[in-house]
């Protein structure tokens, strides 16, 4: 429904944004930590978090997008534009 744009917004976990092809124009990452079972909060992968990124402005159906990353501090995210 979302890429038929019956829906306008759409709320997902980490991990649909490695699996499924969900372009959109504004990507909002809410947080930069996530829990793991026996490690409690840990940080996530750059990788992954430019994955995230990564579904905003692609190719073929947008000119540009943009990604909101909310934190509550700064470790260490290398991002590159």
């Amino acid at each position: 429904m979302f890429l038929k744009s019956a829906l306008s917004v759409c709320f997902t976990t980490s991990t649909l944004a490695v699996g499924a092809n969900l372009p959109c124009y504004l990507v909002i990452v809410k947080s930069t930590v996530m829990y793991q079972a026996g490690k409690g909060y840990t940080e996530y992968d750059p990788a992954a978090v430019q994955q995230m990124a990564g579904r905003a402005g692609r190719a073929g159906y947008d000119t540009e997008g943009k990604c909101i990353i909310l934190v509550h501090s700064c470790t260490h995210i290398p991002v590159q534009v």
